[in-house]
């Protein structure tokens, strides 16, 4: 008896590890840069929803993994998309600034918050075109905007389009 399930086990074991060896690992596969994936390519990685993606490409660009978390990913989640995103692209991460050095730490606070009213109309930083001469279009507003434009790239629910299918679609320009 010990023998049959000895070679049963050894068996389904043998045909694990065939299936398994059929599979790629992730550094064979090819990376996608998180920078210019479309949200196709970032709604393919483990554990991506809509929502998550959507925050994921306004959150553009990202230097590192650690960039991630802005986007308000769990550690859990960037460590498990971690080895299968590149990060081409990225700007450097930013420096802190000069007032939150000066600032002692009782008033940071205070200061951090004054930033925050001060800085409350730009939403996001600005996501780069996938193509030249695209512009952005806030679909709350239906208005788009044009490079040069206070919230080109800037919006929370924003999307790029070219100018013309921006106006067939019945958005008007920034004035």
């Amino acid at each position: 008896m010990k023998s049959l399930f000895a070679a049963r086990y050894g068996f389904v074991t043998a045909i694990i590890l065939l299936l398994l060896s059929a599979v790629p690992p992730a550094s064979a596969q090819e990376k996608i840069n998180v920078n210019t994936a479309s949200q196709e390519e970032l709604a393919g990685l483990p554990g991506m929803s809509k929502k998550k993606v959507a925050k994921l490409i306004a959150g553009r660009p990202y230097s590192s993994a650690s960039d991630l978390s802005k986007s308000g990913l769990t550690a859990k989640q960037i460590d498990k998309i971690t080895p299968l995103l590149s990060f081409e692209g990225g700007a450097a991460a930013a420096a802190p600034s000069p007032q939150a050095a000066e600032t002692p730490a009782h008033g940071r606070k205070h200061a951090a918050s004054a930033a925050t009213a001060s800085s409350a109309e730009e939403t996001t930083t600005a996501q780069t075109p996938p193509q030249p001469g695209m512009v952005w279009v806030t679909k709350k507003t239906k208005i788009y905007h044009e490079p040069g434009d206070r919230w080109y790239g800037k919006t929370k629910h924003g999307e790029w389009m070219t100018e013309a299918d921006a106006i067939k679609a019945g958005y008007r320009k920034a004035k």
